[in-house]
């Protein structure tokens, strides 16, 4: 998850106790990769126009059903992307993928390709020791782009 504290918090008015939070700086919590989503969503005959943070990637399923995707980025910790740091990169496709291990179980995680063709692989660690392979593609921006353009005409 993330911690927040309480001087980072901004205030709009009105608000309420079951209006949503929002904050000016959050420190995750986790070593997984999280997607930052950009996407519209009808309200009442209104678009709009959003970004959220999903901290597991299977949470995308869910939300490409609610509103439409726009643009996803991938935030990444330093020992996924052998960078040190957490960075923020585009992502072009985002698959499950899968390892058999010794005892005939399977092990799931997480292939994202990058805009610029790196793939980065969240298998809890256990990429170093097993080969994962692709299973199903969950997100695909050229898929999303063929489908936004045949939607325009």
């Amino acid at each position: 998850m993330f911690l927040t504290e309480s001087c980072h918090q901004i205030h709009l008015l009105p608000a309420s106790e079951h209006d949503q939070r929002f904050w000016r700086q959050i420190t995750f919590a986790s070593v997984s990769c999280k997607l930052l989503i950009e996407a519209v969503s009808t309200d009442s005959g209104c678009e709009v126009q959003s970004r959220t943070v999903l901290m597991a990637p299977s949470e995308l399923e869910d939300l490409t059903r609610q509103c439409q995707v726009t643009y996803i980025s991938l935030l990444s910790p330093g020992h996924v992307n052998r960078k040190g740091r957490w960075v923020l990169d585009p992502l072009a496709e985002l698959w499950r993928c899968e390892a058999t291990l010794p005892n005939g179980q399977t092990c799931g995680g997480w292939i994202h390709v990058l805009t610029d063709g790196r793939e980065l692989l969240d298998c809890a660690g256990l990429n170093e020791m097993f080969e994962f392979r692709r299973t199903s593609c969950v997100y695909s921006s050229q898929a999303h782009q063929a489908t936004s353009l045949a939607s325009a005409h």
